[in-house]
């Protein structure tokens, strides 16, 4: 890294009359807290009016010099992605920050390390006519989200041109951000982070405020930062019940437009009543997590395993899910039949905290009939990033699932052979002895799979650990 910051550094220095990679499109440049880094000035090297995305971080140890956004204007006046990540939000380079955004019109997404008070009116004065995309989050010096310095709610007008937001704030305050929007808002995502343990009342507040001012809605996502410090001091007693019900979510069912709902709270859901509502609210619903890692109490509600026959029969389409489960009670292979098709478009299945324990086999057969090839489970992993011991049954679950799926697979094409063959021969009108032939050529057919799906067992169960 050092020769290549010493060969950049002498790059720069004699200023080559034209650019170093003239068809670049899109430049990063991360400059860590360990690393040796150079000042961003540098980067004029690589700057032309064919650069379209540019995303930078910077280390709090470094000077943001003003002359940087100064001339970023002039180099790239076509750039469409502008993200600045930098701890120091604001220190000694706002103005010249303004006055860059206000010389890039064709931004479309911003990315924020917060909200400078100022640039309310460059949003409202419609300067910046092609944005769409904005996002304030406030980052740590390795560039990852950290405690947000957002302290007061966005201006009037500010939102009114936007259709996707991301704000790290508390929900309070993301609420009245878009209470005071006098224009209809055409917000089509919203992304809220808190950096608190929110309040059930305040969940409710946000769902909906986002359910009376944003009625084209389409991806919604509520959830915390789990570095945080408040969010570390868990231990310490809450003034209020922090368990947060489907019920508070009730408001959000009035959009019925949404595609994509993520909730994630520190704690558990608790009342899971209202989600046969929740079935009927979003006909074209892809991703559904329901906070499927929240911390537990003895007084925790689980869904039942049959919530994953409701979701592919109400949403046959969906692509990912979350929820954590009650495994004890397995549905029958009667309700499993009765499943028009199984979850063949799912692509993750998120478990979190879902105890296997000596269910283990029971439940890889119940996934194994619902889902298709391919789709991934995921489970809880611990603070430290690692797969938490409590739920070492799903890797058992997750290692014979591939097999279970396959065998799944093979018995519907049987049976819809059989179904097929048994329709064609009705409609056909054929004769009781070629009727006869067939089914007993199909019955054949179906014997030998069976065989050899007794021989695929008997070497499945042979490599399977015994279970106590």
């Amino acid at each position: 890294m050092s020769k290549l910051t010493a060969i950049i550094d002498h790059i720069a220095r004699y200023r080559p009359p034209k650019p170093l990679l003239p068809k670049l499109k899109e430049l990063r440049c991360h400059h860590t807290f360990e690393a040796s880094s150079w000042p961003l000035a540098n980067l004029c090297i690589f700057m032309h009016e064919g650069l379209q995305q540019l995303s930078i971080s910077v280390s709090s140890s470094e000077a943001v010099q003003s002359s940087f956004f100064n001339a970023l204007p002039f180099q790239t006046p076509n750039l469409t992605h502008f993200e600045f990540r930098y701890s120091k939000s604001g220190v000694g380079y706002e103005e010249a920050f303004l006055n860059c955004i206000r010389g890039l019109p064709k931004l479309q997404t911003i990315i924020l390390p917060t909200f400078p008070s100022a640039m309310s009116s460059v949003v409202r004065a419609n300067e910046l006519k092609d944005l769409n995309r904005l996002e304030v989050d406030c980052f740590g010096d390795d560039g990852k989200l950290a405690c947000p310095v957002m302290t007061q709610h966005l201006q009037p007008g500010t939102l009114c041109a936007l259709e996707h937001l991301s704000l790290t704030v508390r929900y309070e305050l993301a609420a009245t951000s878009l209470q005071v929007q006098r224009d209809a808002l055409r917000l089509k995502s919203i992304i809220i982070c808190s950096p608190i343990v929110e309040s059930p009342h305040d969940v409710k507040q946000l769902a909906s405020t986002i359910a009376s001012t944003c009625r084209n809605i389409e991806k919604v996502h509520l959830t915390f930062d789990r570095k945080s410090d408040s969010i570390s001091k868990v231990d310490e007693k809450l003034s209020f019940d922090p368990f947060v019900s489907v019920t508070d979510l009730d408001p959000l069912f009035q959009c019925d437009q949404i595609t994509d709902l993520l909730i994630r709270h520190l704690y558990s859901l608790k009342d899971l009543s209202a989600f046969d509502g929740m079935l009927n609210s979003f006909p074209n619903l892809r991703s559904l997590i329901l906070n499927p890692s929240g911390l537990q109490a003895p007084h925790t509600l689980y869904f039942n395993l049959d919530v994953l026959l409701k979701v592919a029969r109400v949403w046959p389409n969906i692509e990912h899910i979350g929820v954590c489960c009650d495994t004890k009670l397995i549905p029958s292979d009667r309700e499993i039949r009765t499943l028009p098709s199984p979850l063949r478009n799912l692509q993750t299945l998120d478990v979190g905290k879902t105890r296997v324990d000596k269910y283990e086999t029971q439940t890889a057969l119940f996934l194994g009939d619902i889902l298709a090839p391919g789709c991934r489970i995921i489970w809880d992993t611990t603070s430290s990033g690692k797969r938490s011991s409590l739920n070492n049954g799903w890797h058992h679950v997750e290692k014979i699932l591939p097999h279970l799926i396959e065998r799944a697979k093979l018995m519907r094409t049987i049976i819809g052979k059989l179904e097929a063959a048994e329709e064609k021969l009705y409609t056909s009108m054929l004769s009781k002895s070629l009727l006869e032939q067939k089914v007993l050529t199909l019955t054949s057919e179906l014997e030998e799979e069976r065989a050899k799906k007794a021989n695929s067992s008997d070497e499945l169960g042979g490599n399977m650990e015994p279970i106590f």
